[in-house]
């Protein structure tokens, strides 16, 4: 039958997929076979040909050779080929993040802490505020990291829900505010 005049059937070097469609179908016949002749107490030697019977799924393959599916393909291409520029895109955000965490935590970690606990003569209510608040979210690197992404992707509130940069510029000055406003931005 190959040999014969079927020439539409081995057409444009598909031969080696009727090849396969041949194959699972035998498979699948010695695995229904298998399965009427013996009982199910011996799965682990029919096994292998349950495992076959998701090679049909690749037969999806040959579908999308189909003129039809060439817009598909051209897609499925784009973004294979746009995985490699979204790769570098979140390396390049880690490494904006990691570097202003890092400032962060030098800046603002728990070291640089005004010690105030109640508001006084000494301490402003912007500082009992940072101060309280300084542990959760520049006491390591992690935190200062969490904190930068909440800025960039979360309206950059502190752990309670309250805007975190009023307080710190209020702390530490205008050029606090502008740098957040900047981190926003970018």
């Amino acid at each position: 039958m190959l040999h014969g005049t079927s020439h539409g059937f081995a057409k444009r070097g598909q031969c080696l997929w009727h090849v396969f469609d041949l194959f699972l179908v035998v498979m699948s016949t010695v695995d229904v076979c298998f399965t009427i002749l013996h009982s199910t107490s011996d799965i682990g030697k029919i096994a292998i040909f349950r495992i076959i019977r998701i090679l049909r799924l690749t037969r999806v393959v040959q579908l999308l050779q189909l003129k039809e599916f060439k817009d598909l393909i051209l897609m499925i291409r784009g973004v294979l080929f746009g995985l490699k520029t979204l790769l570098w895109a979140m390396v390049l955000l880690i490494l904006f993040i990691y570097s202003v965490g890092v400032l962060l935590r030098v800046t603002l970690g728990p070291e640089m802490s005004f010690g105030c606990k109640t508001v006084s003569d000494r301490c402003s209510t912007s500082q009992v505020y940072v101060d309280k608040h300084r542990e959760e979210l520049f006491s390591s690197l992690y935190r200062s990291m969490f904190t930068v992404y909440r800025c960039l992707f979360d309206g950059c509130s502190a752990v309670d829900g309250t805007p975190l940069v009023p307080y710190l510029m209020n702390v530490y000055g205008w050029w606090v505010g502008h740098c957040f406003q900047l981190l926003l931005c970018s």
